[in-house]
């Protein structure tokens, strides 16, 4: 399964690994190890925070991952990793690639607490850096790319597929304009219809009025 794949079929939902503390950062970490990068886990920890403490000593870990602190430049990749060291147990999740060095995107859970899987933007408080995989091959797949095309006088583009969910500075596409695409989720309903297209650069487009060429 590859991230895209993974963020998919998680997305929206509540997962709970280990059945012991309920749905945790740390449990939807534990299923991108398994069916994403298809590791052994890390060892169990306290929060999430300690597998960034405790890398050097955690053969499952530095075997398959690559520890980079966080710098003023850093902008984290598609399938980093991201660990904060805020509250008593820190923080993880999977980075998206959309981002910059101000902010950036990440796919995780219970932020805020409570929440079910979805992608949250951060800015670099607390962030302590990343666990990039050593297995890139399993992060991405070109294969999974293709282009679409608007056929009908405007589509407007959401940062996440739902009718509220607008972008800053409302960017809409006009008949003829193409995208890269990554795949296609369920999100709010128009018409009947909830296929939304998730664009390349990690925004979404309703599909009514769309063709994939």
């Amino acid at each position: 399964m590859y991230f895209m794949d993974f963020m998919n079929k998680y997305n929206g939902k509540k997962v709970d690994f280990d059945r012991a503390y309920g749905a945790q950062c740390v449990d939807l970490f534990r299923f991108f190890n398994r069916e994403v990068l298809e590791i052994n886990q890390p060892k169990s920890v306290e929060g999430a925070k300690d597998f960034w403490s405790r890398y050097s000593y955690d053969v499952n870990l530095y075997s398959n991952f690559e520890k980079i602190s966080n710098t003023l430049t850093f902008v984290p990749k598609e399938g980093d990793v991201a660990v904060w060291n805020m509250g008593k147990y820190g923080h993880i999740a999977m980075c998206t690639g959309v981002g910059d060095t101000k902010k950036f995107e990440a796919f995780g859970q219970n932020y805020p607490a409570g929440s079910a899987c979805k992608k949250v933007t951060f800015n670099y408080s607390n962030f302590l850096g990343i666990l990039r995989p050593k297995a890139q091959d399993k992060i991405k797949s070109k294969a999974h790319t293709f282009w679409v095309m608007v056929e009908k006088k405007a589509a407007n583009v959401r940062k996440q597929p739902s009718l509220k969910a607008a972008l800053s500075g409302s960017k809409v596409l006009y008949k003829g304009d193409k995208f890269e695409a990554v795949g296609i989720v369920n999100g709010d309903s128009v018409s009947g219809n909830n296929k939304w297209y998730h664009s390349k650069v990690g925004n979404y487009v309703w599909s009514g009025g769309l063709k994939t060429i």
